[in-house]
């Protein structure tokens, strides 16, 4: 699994990878990005299938990542301090919110909810829609919707 971390400080950076270290994931592969353009550059690069995203970075804000990545490959996972952003990131398709300081039980939650959306999308037929609940992923067929 190729994960990338945008985020600015270089703290948090390694507090994330501690903890992501401890979820044990199988063929974990990481990059770092400390801002917007770094973070578009490595995207492209490093074709990454979960970002871990700061919103306030040093050269703009993770919604400009968002913005500009709008069709995008990956699942985004939020890791700010700041919970005023949370609709905002519902409304930019995350996968997670997720509030530092981060322990491994959030990291470890956040990525499952990540992948069990990418294999959702992956495997829905084009006239469904999924809806995500705390536990589990709801297909209903576009047809069904009143």
């Amino acid at each position: 699994m190729r994960v990338l971390i945008i985020e600015d400080e270089l703290k948090a950076r390694v507090v994330l990878k501690k903890q992501l270290d401890k979820c044990a994931f199988n063929n974990l592969k990481l990059a770092e990005a400390e801002g917007v353009v770094d973070g578009l550059r490595m995207i492209s690069q490093f074709k990454p299938e979960i970002v871990f995203l700061d919103i306030e970075l040093k050269d703009g804000d993770g919604f400009d990542v968002l913005e500009i990545m709008n069709d995008r490959s990956f699942e985004v996972i939020i890791v700010t301090g700041k919970e005023e952003f949370a609709l905002k990131a519902i409304k930019n398709r995350v996968a997670d919110y997720v509030l530092k300081p981060v322990d491994k039980d959030d990291i470890q939650e956040a990525i499952e909810k990540a992948l069990n959306r990418k294999k959702a999308f992956e495997v829905l037929p084009q006239k469904t829609v999924s809806f995500n609940t705390k536990n589990s992923i709801h297909k209903v067929n576009v047809d069904d919707i009143l």
